[in-house]
């Protein structure tokens, strides 16, 4: 059993809300899976979780996260391996990540002119939970179980 699932496991009735907002989170189908992971790895670095980091990257890479892409995370505003609409998102988990969380105008604007309400909820709900998920793990000391030990791991934002 990993770690944040025992943990929460000590009040089952927040283990039980945990495990059907992860599942429903994971379930949601309608923003594209590689996006997903990108905010969630990007929210991930910002907060530091080490567990976070180290599933978000393995999971992303699953996603159609490239290598590259996974190393130049923090500098996706110029690097030429996002494209304009995964720029967009990365900006999007910065903002919502920040504190106190301020998403300007003129990035929400851009955002709904990109993405259907349906997506843009989905990306909402999966930053904010991952926001949730590396808080949590992270104030719990919850260390890297090793699960991109074999491929590449983002780095925390310094």
């Amino acid at each position: 059993m990993l770690d944040p699932v025992s943990i929460t496991a000590h009040s089952p009735e927040v283990l039980a809300a945990y495990l059907a907002f992860e599942r429903d989170v994971r379930r949601a189908s309608a923003l594209d899976a590689k996006l997903k992971q990108l905010a969630n790895l990007k929210t991930a670095t910002l907060v530091g979780c080490p567990f976070c980091i180290d599933i978000g990257s393995a999971e992303s890479q699953e996603a159609g996260v490239s290598v590259e892409q996974v190393q130049a995370l923090h500098q996706h505003e110029t690097d030429g391996s996002f494209s304009e609409e995964e720029k967009l998102v990365l900006d999007y988990a910065v903002a919502m990540t920040r504190t106190p969380l301020v998403v300007d105008e003129t990035l929400f604007a851009q955002l709904k002119a990109r993405f259907s309400e349906a997506e843009l909820v989905e990306l909402t709900a999966t930053i904010a939970w991952e926001n949730y998920r590396s808080r949590f793990n992270h104030a719990f000391g919850i260390n890297a179980h090793g699960f991109a030990e074999n491929g590449v791991c983002a780095l925390p934002a310094r």
